[in-house]
């Protein structure tokens, strides 16, 4: 990773490489830039705007990814930034740039396969289906975010019984 903003937002942004959007790869500021050359950023920053947290901006960008997907093709999209030394909510950044994606550019999104898996790459990056399925189903990112955050807190509070140290 070139910066540690970009590592701020991969947990989330990661997501994108499941799917036919290029998440920056080959440009200045992978994982901070989302898009494609058929993308209009306009309506999905509209759409994403009122979804971010106060110290997370997102602005209009084009890009030519030097490799990785669209690699040569002008492309249009967001760039999310941050001032913060952290950021709390990657993945919910990730899910909520995601549906409000979906929401302006309807249909227009894929989830892809690599050569050596069966299911959706975009699963194997989330953990599970089920973010794929309540993405395409239109559930609100804070339906999504919650059943994360409830999935998270069960297994923390189930791996406490195998360390060998209290923390």
């Amino acid at each position: 990773m070139c910066t540690t903003t970009t590592a701020r937002f991969y947990p989330g942004t990661c997501l994108y490489e499941g799917t036919n959007l290029s998440e920056g790869r080959g440009s200045e500021a992978p994982f901070q830039i989302l898009g494609a050359p058929w993308v209009d950023p306009a309506p999905w920053i509209e759409a994403l705007a009122p979804l971010l947290p106060e110290d997370v901006r997102v602005t209009p960008v084009s890009f030519r990814p030097t490799f990785s997907k669209f690699q040569g093709e002008e492309c249009r999209g967001i760039r999310l930034d941050t001032d913060s030394p952290v950021l709390h909510d990657a993945f919910g950044i990730g899910i909520r740039t995601l549906s409000a994606f979906m929401r302006s550019h309807p249909g227009r999104i894929e989830f892809t396969t690599r050569p050596t898996l069966l299911h959706p790459f975009f699963d194997l990056l989330a953990g599970t289906s089920w973010v794929r399925e309540f993405l395409i189903a239109g559930a609100p990112p804070s339906e999504i975010e919650a059943r994360a955050n409830a999935e998270h807190a069960a297994f923390a509070a189930e791996r406490q019984s195998f360390f060998l140290y209290s923390s």
